[in-house]
């Protein structure tokens, strides 16, 4: 945060699929060809399409590979993105869930989104 005229003035840099603001607020945003569902942390119960040890950054390293393996399984309508410590079952990892269906159950934290 800048100080101009005494009024705080927030920097923001673009990073890929998401907006940084300072070090530990980002917005999520669908990747291009797709769009969200719901609020942000909307999600489905469950794994998903793929066994849950198959949603990782080992997988899926980035919003557009999950956007990607989405767009490869023909029985998915829907994925959800958490970021690195997005899903608070899953500390120190990204997780992208692939889904047979396009509306949320549930919310989910801290940070994840839900796109088609």
């Amino acid at each position: 945060t800048l100080m101009f005229m005494s009024q705080p003035v927030l920097l923001w840099f673009a990073f890929g699929s998401f907006i940084t603001r300072g070090k530990s607020e980002q917005t999520l945003l669908c990747p291009s060809g797709s769009e969200q569902i719901g609020a942000l942390n909307a999600d489905i119960v469950g794994c998903g399409l793929e066994s849950c040890e198959a949603r990782y950054q080992d997988s899926y390293a980035s919003i557009e590979e999950c956007l990607a393996g989405c767009n490869a399984n023909i029985n998915c309508a829907s994925f959800s993105w958490a970021p690195v410590n997005g899903d608070r079952n899953h500390a120190g990892k990204s997780v992208c869930s692939l889904y047979y269906d396009d509306i949320p159950t549930q919310l989910w934290s801290p940070q994840q989104i839900m796109c088609k």
